[in-house]
């Protein structure tokens, strides 16, 4: 086994031999001392070394080394120190060093431990160690006062001391105005004595020596020695100020000059704003005195009584404390003299002149009437006026002054004519002999007996419960006083007779199908059903169409008469009905019971511009189609056409005609009214296509005009594609026409368009596909024929250009010609007897190029 030993650092001057046995490790201690072993060729220095705090020497080589032998210097390697210091704040405690030293193949270790002790009987002291700042005199109050900035000696404690010790240092400032008996004669040489005393005291404290809670005596010189525990003392520093400089008055007031309101004389009392002062050397005191310089007006006051709060100098004035002058003052002059004094004596002053002009300025206190009526009378021109002496206002106004015989009462206005009809607010003012005057608001009730005054301007809006203003509504405001809406809803009156109780109304007549149409009726017909009934009391108010207080069947086939122009009229019940724009239905009544009020009511009017507005309910107008904006209900830049095919209509034939859209559409609702020729042909058949399909699709009958409506609802948005036939008319001709020129879309009956939720409203145009009717010219025989008073002569032309329809008698005279450019299509010409001439068989023939057609006509008388 293979065996290696190393001697490591001593403990406790003991050397411990290890030994290391491979993969095994374990210890032999040995009892020899390093210091002592006569084998060892080497020193340690001394184990323990004991010295006082402050006295530790700054290279630790002082207090020894280890060193080797004699002959044994090139074989002893030795390596440190190693050096651990362990002293706290004040610097006690002790310090560890080691070596370790190598003899050959064996390590050794030597170690030292330094003690340092507290001192004993020795430490830091103010009272030997310290240089404390002499006094010092500052010849200005702008020098710093800082340690920083005072010369050596003045500034801060010097000390030398550097024993174990841990020294703070603080001051703190404390100013008292010089005073020499406290503080005795100096002989400083500056031409007067200090202004202020600055007192610093210094504190020190050794924290290594302080204990709050032990005590002993400190160590102090200067004005007062301090005492406190032990490692703690005070010193007070004297630092004496001087100055030359004066205060600084920054706001002197100015002269002032008041009434004293009082016109016997007596004193008044007079604001006069605060004197504000600085000073270079700090706080500032601020005196005044009042001196009285006479010209009272009611007898001079020499002097002043003050009370205790100044000091009495007949004559020459009275002394008082403080920067504010305001009090009371005797009717004159006085002089106020301001001073301001720092704490060195220096002093500022300025003047002012208080004048008090013991004239009246106090206002006479009105007492009079608040209301009077005053009744106009008629004048020359129909208008009417009347005047209002002032005085008919006074009860007992009275004034400090003047007696109330000599008082003067006047109004602002005192004049007062038609215009001022009703109650107006006036001045009652009263003046005094001194010029005062002071007024209370009164009022005139002005009022007409033995005539009528015409004034005022009333003017107002009608709108719907959309906010849409509404036309053509007729307001009565009185019998002979009735107005019309125009296209904005507005209307206005003038010239209105005064004093009466008006009521205003509104009523509009006809206009039964305006903003009805069949998304209405859809409405109408689920709350009918209760499907979905209607909530609103304007909507149910609206969905009794006939007026009767209940809404059923009736109400909805009435509704949709009026829609397809089958009615005109709800029956007897209005088509719209207006109330007051304030009026809030109730929600606790049944809305069938609900009576609207009809009625606008001033009561009195009397001039003036007044605003009234009204609402107006249509009837059978229940609301738009959900999710449409309510702007685009009314639009009319977009619009859709329905087509059909153009015919040429031969007298006597039947003929079906489709309808389709132009382009695929989407729709809820559609309705149109279309107008035919009834002298031209009849309607014989109405034939549903897709729309009875997909939803609910109504004619009515044609008129005396032929004007049929057609109407259409779907609760669901429904598509169409434009090839769809959406319903076909069926028609015999009774003469030759064409049918573009027979057929059209009217708004008699029914405003044309189409509503969707997703794609809005759409209005209707009739449009026709432009197809060749004929491939020939062709003459059609005149209508009536034979004929007596005028007749009807058709051409259809296949090519635009110049034609010729010309009429001859049985010999080929011409008696009748005409000429002009064509356009392609059917023609016609009227043609009466006057024109002919004649009477007779006539024969008529239409020439184009070189193609003539010709037929005969008999004109009989």
């Amino acid at each position: 086994m293979n065996v290696t030993c190393t001697n490591p650092s001593p403990r406790r001057s003991t050397i411990t031999i290890f030994c290391f046995v491979i993969g095994v490790l374990f210890f032999i201690p040995s009892s020899a001392v390093a210091n002592a072993a006569e084998s060892v060729p080497f020193y340690c220095p001394t184990e323990k070394v004991h010295v006082s705090c402050g006295d530790l020497h700054h290279d630790l080589d002082y207090y020894g080394y280890p060193k080797a032998k004699s002959g044994y210097y090139s074989s002893i390697k030795i390596h440190g120190p190693y050096t651990s210091k362990h002293l706290n704040q004040c610097g006690t405690g002790y310090i560890t060093r080691k070596w370790k030293i190598k003899y050959h193949y064996d390590w050794y270790w030597c170690e030292q431990t330094i003690y340092v002790d507290p001192s004993h009987g020795y430490g830091f002291d103010a009272g030997k160690h310290v240089y404390w700042p002499k006094d010092y005199h500052m010849k200005d109050c702008g020098g710093n006062m800082h340690p920083d900035y005072m010369p050596k000696g003045y500034n801060w404690p010097d000390y030398d001391y550097h024993g174990c010790s841990k020294v703070g240092v603080t001051y703190k400032d404390k100013a008292y105005p010089y005073n020499p008996y406290h503080h005795g004669s100096h002989g400083y040489g500056y031409g007067h004595k200090p202004c202020k005393v600055i007192y610093r005291t210094w504190e020190m404290i050794d924290w290594c020596q302080y204990n709050n809670s032990s005590y002993g005596s400190g160590w102090g010189s200067g004005y007062g020695s301090g005492y406190g525990s032990k490692g703690k003392w005070e010193y007070v520093q004297k630092i004496f100020v001087y100055d030359h400089e004066a205060p600084v008055i920054k706001s002197c007031p100015k002269d002032v000059e008041i009434h004293s309101g009082d016109c016997d004389g007596e004193k008044v009392y007079v604001k006069i704003p605060k004197v504000q002062a600085t000073d270079n050397c700090g706080h500032v005191a601020v005196t005044y005195s009042r001196k009285y310089l006479g010209d009272g007006g009611y007898g001079s006051h020499s002097g002043y009584s003050s009370g205790s709060s100044g000091t009495v100098f007949y004559g020459g004035g009275v002394n008082y404390s403080g920067a504010d002058a305001s009090g009371y003052y005797h009717p004159g002059k006085t002089k106020v003299t301001f001073k301001a004094f720092d704490v060195c004596g220096n002093y500022a002053e300025c003047e002012v002149i208080v004048d008090v002009k013991a004239v009246d300025k106090v206002p006479p206190t009105p007492i009079g009437l608040s209301k009077i009526t005053a009744v106009l009378m008629q004048m020359d021109d129909n208008d009417g006026m009347i005047e209002v002496p002032a005085e008919a206002f006074n009860i007992s106004s009275y004034d400090n002054c003047t007696p109330s015989e000599k008082l003067k009462y006047s109004l602002d206005r005192n004049t007062f004519t038609c215009a001022d009809f009703g109650p107006n607010e006036v001045k009652f003012i009263v003046t005094d002999q001194a010029g005062n005057s002071d007024y209370i608001i009164v009022e005139v009730e002005v009022q007409a007996n033995s005539f009528e005054c015409l004034g005022g301007v009333i003017s107002g809006n009608v709108s719907n419960d959309a906010g849409q203003m509404v036309g053509e509504v007729e307001v009565k405001l009185m019998d002979g006083m009735v107005k019309m809406t125009g296209v904005d809803g507005m209307f206005e009156f003038d010239k209105i007779p005064l004093g009466r109780n008006l009521e205003i109304s509104a009523h509009k007549e006809g206009g039964y199908a305006e903003n009805v149409d069949m998304y209405d009726f859809a409405l109408l017909s689920l709350h009918v059903d209760g499907i979905r009934p209607l909530r609103d009391p304007r909507h149910l108010i609206a969905a009794d169409i006939d007026g009767n207080k209940v809404i059923d069947y009736s109400d909805l086939l009435l509704l949709h008469r009026v829609i397809a122009g089958i009615e005109h009229d709800f029956r007897g019940n209005a088509s719209w009905k207006f109330y007051p724009s304030d009026y809030t239905f109730p929600d606790t009544v049944d809305a069938m019971d609900i009576e609207m009020p009809k009625y606008y009511n001033i009561t009195p009017y009397n001039g003036g511009d007044k605003e009234v507005l009204f609402k107006g309910i249509k009837v059978g107008d229940l609301g738009s189609l959900p999710g449409l904006d309510p702007e685009e209900v009314d639009q009319r830049s977009r619009e859709n056409r329905i087509l059909t095919n153009n015919q040429l209509l031969q007298a006597g034939e039947v003929t079906t005609i489709p309808f389709r859209f132009e382009e695929n559409q989407t729709a809820n609702t559609m309705q149109l009214s279309l107008g035919f020729d009834a002298n031209r042909f009849d309607l014989m058949e109405v034939k549903p296509g897709v729309l009875s399909d997909r939803g609910s699709l109504s004619f009515s009958a044609p008129d005396e005009q032929g004007v049929i409506t057609a109407t259409w609802f779907s609760m669901s948005e429904q598509l169409f594609s434009k090839d769809e036939v959406l319903f076909e008319l069926i028609v015999k001709s009774r003469t030759t026409a064409q049918l573009d020129r027979s057929l059209a879309i009217t708004t008699n009956y029914a405003d044309p368009k189409i509503v969707g939720v997703e794609s809005g409203t759409r209005n209707l145009a009739l449009g026709f596909d432009d197809v060749d009717l004929e491939e020939s010219l062709i003459l059609f025989q005149n209508s009536p024929n034979p004929f007596a008073e005028r007749t009807m002569i058709g051409v259809y032309i296949t090519e635009e250009g110049q034609g010729n329809l010309q009429i001859r008698d049985v010999s080929g005279r011409a008696v009748w010609s005409h000429s002009q450019h064509y356009q392609k299509g059917y023609h016609e010409h009227e043609i009466s007897a006057d024109q002919l001439g004649m009477s007779g068989l006539l024969f008529y023939s239409f020439r184009q190029g070189d193609k003539e057609l010709t037929k005969k006509m008999m004109q009989v008388r």
